[in-house]
């Protein structure tokens, strides 16, 4: 095995630059869906560049779900989805290749589940209340198995809406994508249990009458109930995580033959273990491994190398090496979308507050359970060096520590965002804290650890007190 490319800070493609000037001219727009950017002709002499690195742009673009590149008369590459929908997109997109576990997985769900039935139950009107039990008596009604889980997300979905927490809603669609496009349906219609079924909407009925209700606890509880039922359930029949066959394509989604080999790819080297720096092969020999062009496998790496999952080297011992996941890409592009959709509805920060909150109090709980001593001392060193500590790896690095992508990845998207949509940006807050914090995470002091972090965000929100123009 050689370690050749760990390591190595890959340098964007010219094609990804002009991704990005396309997504950057799309928000400035305001994000008007319908508009049309250009046609590919206007585009290339827009950009002065072959059709070949403005159609590669363009799948970008398409990929994160903001526009589409349709022919004819009025067509263009066309802006088709909103912030919102090309967010949660972007997201579970990320997740999907970056090797999540179904632990991590519904350890997310759970979480932002939770949180989104305790402020329904606080925040829901009388009207809102007989939707979503007119909902739950939808489930209940369902034939099938496939549009029960279909109404049963709906309804947690409509959960989510009804808290009026616009970031709870938005990481919940990510889920909710995940969990039910990367799952293998097949197998949830082909072995129905109708005691898991009955279970499910028991489960549901009981969130939302305690939403009626009122009853932030319990419903709480009933979320609980459901989401251990839905991850036992995925574990049985081995639904949450793709079938990890080597060889030729297995995806029914996504639809295109790009896509799908990229995820090919990805699911070769997750069935390998992942091991980073490993080199899979050639230009030579990938084609005929996976079926395919060489053109198409190049644009599958393009897919795959933004999230550092590959990357593909030149020269004497060249070829298409496996790396390590990063979510950064994910992060700036995440950003950015919600940075669009504040503009567009000039929402209060009063809610990505309080989701940043509780996504670092659990964070940190994690890392006190879940981090080597190592990592502690380090963390706790940082906090103590004022002079060249950065707030934002601080925060960055204890939501890694807490060992679930998922979560971490939602913790550090709020807090740039909050970052750079607030009067914040320097954290006027007692840098003691900090200190404070990563000792109670060295000692293992969880509860503790949760404490003191509440107290850090209770001191920074005091400083919030507007969104930058």
């Amino acid at each position: 095995m050689t370690n050749a490319s760990e390591g190595k800070v890959r340098s964007r493609k010219l094609s990804e630059v002009i991704a990005a000037q396309l997504m950057e001219e799309i928000r400035n727009r305001g994000w008007p869906v319908g508009e049309s950017l250009g046609t590919e002709a206007e585009l290339m002499a827009q950009f002065k560049v072959s059709r070949a690195t403005i159609a590669e742009a363009v799948r970008q673009v398409e990929r994160y779900g903001a526009a589409v590149m349709r022919r004819g008369a009025g067509g263009g590459l066309v802006i088709t989805n909103s912030a919102r929908a090309a967010l949660s997109r972007t997201i579970s997109t990320y997740l999907e290749l970056s090797n999540v576990s179904i632990t991590e997985q519904y350890e997310a769900a759970g979480l932002i589940e939770t949180v989104a039935a305790k402020l329904a139950a606080r925040n829901v009107t009388e009207e809102q209340a007989l939707a979503l039990r007119s909902a739950a008596a939808d489930i209940a009604a369902s034939q099938d198995n496939p549009a029960l889980h279909r109404s049963a997300m709906e309804l947690r979905l409509a959960i989510a809406d009804v808290c009026g927490s616009r970031p709870v809603l938005l990481f919940m669609r990510s889920l909710a994508r995940v969990l039910t496009h990367y799952v293998r349906p097949d197998l949830r219609t082909q072995y129905r249990n109708r005691e898991f079924e009955h279970g499910v909407i028991a489960d549901l009925s009981g969130v939302v009458e305690a939403i009626v209700a009122g009853d932030g606890t319990l419903a709480a509880y009933h979320v609980g109930m459901d989401v251990a039922r839905r991850e036992q359930r995925a574990r049985e029949l081995a639904v949450a995580q793709p079938l990890l066959e080597g060889g030729p394509l297995r995806r029914e989604t996504p639809n295109k033959l790009a896509e799908r080999v990229a995820y090919a790819i990805r699911d070769d080297i997750a069935r390998t273990g992942w091991r980073v720096g490993e080199r899979l092969g050639d230009e030579a020999e990938l084609p005929e491994r996976y079926g395919v062009s060489q053109w198409v496998l190049r644009q599958a790496i393009r897919i795959l190398e933004p999230s550092g999952i590959v990357s593909m080297r030149r020269g004497q011992s060249g070829g298409l090496y496996i790396g390590r996941p990063s979510p950064d890409h994910t992060i700036e592009t995440a950003v950015s979308y919600l940075n669009a959709y504040q503009a567009e509805k000039k929402l209060s920060l009063d809610s990505y507050l309080q989701v940043r909150g509780i996504l670092f109090q659990c964070m940190a709980q994690f890392a006190a359970k879940r981090s080597t001593q190592e990592e502690r001392e380090r963390l706790l060193a940082a906090a103590r060096d004022d002079a060249k500590s950065d707030p934002g790896e601080f925060w960055k690095s204890l939501a890694e520590m807490g060992r679930n992508q998922v979560l971490a990845l939602f913790a550090v998207i709020v807090d740039g965002f909050i970052v750079q949509n607030s009067n914040d940006a320097e954290r006027p807050v007692d840098r003691g804290l900090r200190v404070a914090i990563a000792e109670a995470i060295r000692d293992g002091d969880a509860p503790l650890a949760q404490r003191r972090v509440g107290r850090y965000w209770l001191s920074a929100a005091d400083g919030v007190d507007s969104v930058q123009d």
